[in-house]
């Protein structure tokens, strides 16, 4: 082997490392970031937790009703992030094919927001106003991006 093959074996070898190392240190965050966030049955556990009694039986009730049509709605949010994860990963990667599929993921994911919104809506309508502060304070502690946008809504 000359000199210019040994560093260009070396140089390869460098940097399939590093992207090897890359790579793991992303799927590492992503399972992370997936581990870290609640899911909408600890939150609304979390939230029963902290009222009384009545108010909580009254706050749970439309996220019951709508049982069904939450769960549809998140399963297919998480079936178009996983059809956005494939077509990027696509070889040849496909653009269209790609733009496509994140557009029917931001749509899932404005049906699921919506399906959520509107059991929250009914669910808060129902409870005392004591209940309600005792909500938004819960949803502040376990989702600390609701509490920074309720602190800039705040500061205009």
């Amino acid at each position: 082997m000359n000199g210019r093959s040994g560093r260009l074996l070396a140089a390869s070898l460098v940097l399939n490392v590093c992207l090897t190392g890359f790579l793991a240190a992303r799927l590492y965050h992503a399972h992370l970031a997936r581990s870290e966030r609640p899911t909408i049955d600890a939150v609304l556990a979390g939230i029963q937790s902290k009222l009384s009694r009545d108010d909580a039986a009254r706050f749970i009730a439309p996220f019951e009703r709508d049982r069904s049509k939450l769960q549809t709605s998140q399963a297919e949010l998480e079936s178009a992030r996983a059809a956005v994860w494939k077509a990027i990963a696509a070889e040849p990667f496909d653009a269209d094919l790609a733009r496509r599929a994140i557009d029917v993921w931001r749509q899932k994911s404005s049906d699921n927001a919506k399906h959520f919104v509107d059991a929250l809506a009914d669910a808060v309508q129902a409870i005392s106003p004591g209940g309600r502060v005792t909500v938004t304070r819960t949803l502040e502690e376990q989702q600390p991006t609701f509490a920074s946008h309720r602190a800039a809504d705040a500061a205009q």
